[in-house]
């Protein structure tokens, strides 16, 4: 069998949330990676991608942006509450295509992120969480990170990294953004890399030594999935 663990999806119930309760300008810009990859939100235009390979499988989890990024701490909660949900009923409802699915946390509000880990994992069954190689420009090393590593080495379930550099983030310090997607095709794989390695240096591994850490490089995404002026250097929108 084939396990995909890092395959994404916009759920329609997550995706209305974003739509109701965000800035125009997130919500609009949801709608557009669904039009380059129809399969985000197209449950049939995925399977019919999935028929293609032999034992093929998927673990589900939602796409950028990363709602810490794009939320204040209270809509956060409620959005990425909204968005697990709507994850575990199409696991529970294809179980033959999805073995299972990855969480998203409100990264803003620690406390709450800690209570929906733990009702994830305990109530919906999930195999792991998803966040980002910075969490609204903290590096992953940070102290108030820790915690989370500790619960997530104690459910002994993966923490998937997903790089997440955006266009406003100059290549060079005499300019404003990005040029010629550099931020996406070097930017990435570049954010992975520098992540990973300050929790080596950081000695989280050695502090947590049966973590399990699953860092993606880069993907044909659009960062956080917001075009350059919704998406501010602190990832928030305007």
């Amino acid at each position: 069998m084939k396990v995909d663990i890092f395959p994404h999806i916009l759920p329609a119930k997550y995706k209305e949330a974003i739509e109701k309760k965000l800035h125009p300008a997130v919500a609009e810009a949801i709608n557009d990676p669904p039009k380059i990859f129809p399969a985000l939100t197209d449950l049939e235009a995925r399977f019919a991608i999935m028929d293609r390979f032999e034992d093929y499988v998927q673990v589900l989890n939602i796409t950028v942006p990363f709602i810490e990024r794009v939320a204040e701490p209270e809509v956060a909660v409620e959005i990425a509450r909204i968005g697990n949900d709507e994850l575990a009923e199409i696991v529970a409802k294809y179980p033959d295509r999805f073995i299972a699915a990855i969480g998203n946390l409100p990264m803003n509000d620690l406390d709450s992120a800690f209570d929906e880990l733990d009702r994830i994992i305990n109530e919906l069954n999930f195999k792991g969480i998803q966040i980002c190689t910075n969490i609204n420009g903290k590096p992953l090393d940070s102290p108030e990170f820790m915690p989370l590593y500790e619960k997530m080495q104690e459910y002994d379930l993966p923490i998937l990294i997903h790089p997440e550099r955006i266009p406003t983030v100059p290549d060079y310090a005499s300019e404003q953004d990005s040029k010629y997607r550099i931020y996406h095709i070097f930017g990435w794989p570049y954010d992975t890399s520098a992540a990973m390695v300050r929790l080596v240096f950081a000695r989280v591994l050695e502090k947590y030594p049966r973590i399990k850490f699953s860092p993606g490089s880069r993907d044909r995404g659009e960062g956080c999935g917001l075009p350059a002026p919704v998406c501010p250097p602190d990832g928030r929108t305007s």
